[in-house]
């Protein structure tokens, strides 16, 4: 959601895991911060975070959701 007064981008999280409204002046910087907060949220709150049964498949969403294709992981080259 884009906020003109404060000239940012914010997230809100509505499950169940105790998690801080997120924002960032660009889009992309928040689309950073939502991924590492999906990242933290399925490792700490499992059970909150519904996973693609879809063996390699990288899709997750806190509610169960159709999707097609299914996204690969991103590879690391590090």
């Amino acid at each position: 959601m884009w906020g003109p007064g404060a000239r940012r981008y914010f997230a809100f999280y509505q499950g169940d895991a105790d998690l801080a409204p997120l924002s960032d002046a660009s889009a992309e910087g928040l689309e950073i911060q939502i991924r590492r907060a999906q990242t933290v949220i399925a490792r700490t709150h499992p059970a909150s975070y519904w996973r693609c049964p879809v063996s390699c498949c990288s899709w997750t969403s806190i509610n169960p959701v159709s999707h097609a294709p299914c996204p690969l992981p991103v590879p690391s080259y590090r």
